[in-house]
């Protein structure tokens, strides 16, 4: 029958159809806090579908729990139809490790926390089809992002992470709010406050009332160990 899968990046969110679940029940697994798991849960009511099985790993994995032994062993007894999956890169490459080494092939869905070089070295053939979350596509930066990336790669010597597009769009705005303003911080403040369209590296972005990036999210797979940026393509926003 297929599953409706939530994303959610921030305040935005999106929603696509996955015809390969065929059943309705979920494990989130991870590392969570109470505010990502309530974010999860109001999203997955809100599209009418069954809550999910919480499943917490210990954060300090490597010295409690280095296999996920019990992770593992509650996930035979959920016996769910796919699994959410909320680390850290590494944290996450040894959990997708674990599960796929135990036997489970449903899909695997993940936060933007895994669209890290890291991720793929650990899971190795392991993280083929897994589906994360991503806040922008990097084709969205254009030539912008393209000379990025290439300064990048000439100074670190490896490939940005997301993370890196966005520090350096948000220092693009404090320095263009500072040549602006002066060197007087609240006139900085200021012009920081009046910001409400940045075009950056990583595309347009749009910011709200309260200061909330409102740029769409988008999926990335994993496909023959490289992430697929804007696949699949989600079906809905709001």
């Amino acid at each position: 029958m297929g599953a409706s899968v939530a994303v959610r990046h921030g305040d935005d969110s999106a929603v696509f159809r996955d015809n390969t679940v065929s059943g309705d029940d979920s494990a989130v697994l991870g590392g969570f806090d109470n505010v990502a798991l309530a974010a999860i849960q109001a999203l997955l009511t809100r599209l009418q579908r069954p809550a999910p099985i919480e499943i917490n790993y210990e954060l300090a994995y490597e010295n409690v729990n280095p296999d996920f032994a019990v992770q593992i062993e509650r996930l035979r007894k959920a016996a769910p139809d796919a699994i959410v999956l909320w680390a850290d890169a590494r944290a996450a490459g040894h959990l997708v490790t674990a599960i796929r080494k135990a036997g489970f092939e449903v899909p695997i869905y993940t936060s933007d926390r895994v669209l890290d070089p890291l991720f793929l070295e650990v899971a190795g053939d392991f993280a083929e089809g897994i589906i994360a979350a991503s806040p922008f596509l990097p084709k969205e930066g254009g030539v912008a992002y393209g000379r990025f990336e290439q300064a990048y790669v000439a100074r670190v010597v490896k490939f940005p992470t997301l993370y890196a597009g966005h520090a350096y769009d948000g220092a693009c705005m404090l320095i263009a709010a500072i040549r602006q303003a002066g060197l007087n911080r609240y006139r900085i403040r200021d012009a920081l406050a009046a910001t409400r369209r940045f075009e950056g590296v990583t595309g347009t972005i749009v910011l709200d009332r309260v200061y909330s990036h409102r740029g769409p999210v988008s999926l990335a797979t994993v496909r023959l160990g490289a992430f697929v940026y804007g696949a699949p393509q989600p079906q809905v926003r709001f």
